[in-house]
């Protein structure tokens, strides 16, 4: 798809990145679908039941599809250019993603038993890749947010890291949630619905940042020094 105006043809707008690029550059698609008469998104298996939410997505189907041979195609991370995207396109001033209701009734009878300010943390990507090179970093250096009166710690870390909590100071106090957390076929449901209860999350640059920002939730973002280029140098 070279960008220009298709109103009668379906566009198939296929994720190529990790989870965090998918969720973050998903807010782009309500544009590209005002330039076409359907959009459908291809993404990974896991990734269809929370990106089909997204504003401006007709359908998913899976990478594996095989595409009609007249098919409109493009690479998700190709429509910042394809959309010559502008101060409206790079930001937005509403949820683009959305929630089970049902999982968010769930996490949030959970959340009902933990009281005071609940934090979502996270603070490790994927390890051994060069996007997580100064990246992560050790849940003890949320030690000043653990020691703020009425603060509960909520771990949204799956999987890489989860292990670290075991060697933390007894002053540092860090729920996790029970077994079966996104164990299931869906990649972050569990996670965007349990997000949509908490007070805060202040999450390293990964895909659960992206996922609170896509809620509208509020998010505080730890970025090195030296940010990626999807930040900028300020803002």
């Amino acid at each position: 798809w070279s960008g220009l105006p298709a109103p009668h043809r379906t566009l198939y707008v296929e994720t190529e990145q990790g989870h965090g690029d998918a969720i973050q550059f998903a807010r782009l698609l309500r544009f590209a679908k005002a330039r076409v008469e359907r959009c459908v998104l291809m993404a990974r298996p896991e990734q269809c039941a929370l990106l089909g939410t997204a504003e401006g997505v007709d359908a998913t189907v899976t990478k594996s599809e095989k595409l009609p041979a007249d098919a409109l195609h493009v690479s998700l991370m190709s429509l910042p250019h394809l959309l010559a995207c502008d101060d409206e396109t790079r930001r937005m001033d509403r949820a683009y993603l959305a929630a089970d209701p049902a999982r968010v009734a769930r996490w949030r009878d959970w959340l009902g038993t933990i009281p005071g300010r609940r934090i979502g943390i996270c603070w490790q990507g994927t390890p051994g890749i060069q996007p997580d090179l100064g990246r992560s970093m050790s849940p003890a250096a949320f030690a000043p947010l653990a020691r703020i009166p009425d603060v509960t710690l909520i771990s949204l870390q799956k999987r890489h890291g989860e292990d670290r909590l075991g060697s933390l100071p007894d002053s540092i106090r860090v729920v996790s949630p029970p077994d079966g957390f996104d164990d299931g076929p869906g990649a972050f449901l569990d996670s965007a619905a349990l997000i949509m209860s908490l007070d805060h999350v202040v999450a390293v640059d990964t895909a659960i940042a992206h996922l609170g920002g896509a809620l509208a939730r509020p998010v505080s973002l730890l970025l090195r020094k030296i940010p990626d280029w999807r930040w900028g140098l300020e803002g």
